[in-house]
């Protein structure tokens, strides 16, 4: 595929000093109407850009981008808020895919010490592609719990936790159902993970940290991180095991409406309470 040339552009004839001069400022547009589009009109030397003028910045959402520049070859320059391939780390199987390669790739290069490195996330596998190599590693651990978790949703939705094969037959038999009703339904797929039982805790409620980073590229290049972080902790205490039983198929106690933010919290104070409330 040939790549397109700029339609927007309006030849002039400027010298290259003073076309600098001009392009100081940054060019920006966004489909986003929130407080995104607020802070961004007033940051000095940031200037929006209507219609079809030419742009540096772009800000909108993955589906907006999907949709519009999913097959644009763009200028050097000019930056979007997304990667074009972002579920590659965004869903769950993906990301998971992705790091187990990462590890292969690690111990081809490095060796078997650098790739044992690599052990910050519990063994995974997706469903129901999976089924029976979850099972042989289910059988040779029993009584632990496992947590199932549908690839491409969010904020607890649709998690569930179980320690018995027969707690996750049901969903199983949804998804061997008839060719006619595969192609009317598709298959909502999951990742199994071991669930973790002995997390760090905050005053005896769960956690997360919300640490924001700024990628520059998909390949080797500075990577910032934003130094002040955004703690949030659950309402309630965790339970025994960090999760309440409900008949026999268990839910962990880490809904979206049992998070509260604690922007207040320090990061130094933060991590002195991750080593005084570690269970």
């Amino acid at each position: 595929m040939s790549r397109p040339k700029n339609q927007n552009y309006k030849g002039h004839g400027l010298s290259k000093g003073k076309e600098r001069e001009q392009r100081a400022s940054i060019r920006f547009k966004t489909t986003l109407m929130n407080t995104l589009m607020d802070v961004l009109r007033h940051r000095p030397g940031w200037v929006e850009v209507k219609d079809e003028g030419e742009w540096d910045f772009y800000w909108c959402d993955v589906s907006w981008l999907r949709e519009n520049f999913d097959h644009t070859y763009m200028d050097e320059h000019v930056r979007i808020s997304h990667f074009r391939n972002h579920y590659e780390l965004t869903r769950k199987n993906y990301m998971v895919k992705n790091l187990k390669r990462f590890r292969k790739q690690l111990e081809r290069e490095a060796g078997k010490l650098e790739a044992a490195k690599c052990d910050f996330f519990p063994k995974t596998f997706e469903m129901p592609c999976e089924y029976h190599l979850f099972v042989e590693e289910f059988r040779k651990n029993p009584g632990i719990t496992w947590i199932m978790k549908p690839v491409a949703r969010s904020q607890g939705k649709g998690i569930f936790l179980f320690r018995r094969l027969k707690d996750i037959m049901d969903w199983r038999k949804d998804t061997r159902s008839s060719d006619d009703q595969k192609d009317d339904i598709p298959v909502e797929n999951y990742v199994a993970q071991r669930y973790i039982e002995n997390p760090y805790l905050i005053g005896g409620r769960k956690f997360d940290l919300r640490v924001y980073v700024l990628v520059m590229s998909m390949f080797t290049s500075p990577t910032w991180l934003c130094k002040k972080h955004l703690p949030t902790t659950t309402q309630r205490r965790a339970a025994s095991g960090c999760c309440s039983a409900s008949g026999s198929t268990w839910r962990p106690n880490t809904g979206p409406r049992q998070w509260r933010h604690s922007s207040g919290t320090s990061t130094t104070s933060l991590s002195k309470a991750c080593r005084v409330c570690r269970r």
